[in-house]
């Protein structure tokens, strides 16, 4: 969650906790994908990808913004799958 809000901040999209919860909560339990991560159905690699591709969706939905760059993509992807992991790509 601090990863998410962090990179929403950098980019000064004004967006609740409450909502970046709701998407990773959407994308992590209800749609299964931490399970799917966890038993080797998707790799870590794929479910990070989601992470960050959904919250580039919500953030230019409600913010007409890109939360990415390609400059940051590589140093964001691996904030997030440590975020997730616990661990460095």
């Amino acid at each position: 969650m601090a990863c998410a809000m962090s990179m929403v901040a950098r980019v000064g999209a004004q967006i609740s906790a409450h909502a970046i919860e709701e998407k990773l909560v959407d994308i992590l339990v209800t749609r299964g994908q931490w399970e799917c991560a966890q038993v080797g159905i998707i790799t870590e690699e794929e479910l990070t990808n989601q992470v960050l591709a959904h919250l580039d969706t919500l953030v230019e939905a409600l913010c007409g913004v890109r939360l990415f760059s390609e400059a940051r993509m590589n140093e964001d992807h691996t904030n997030m799958h440590e975020a997730l992991f616990g661990r460095r790509t």
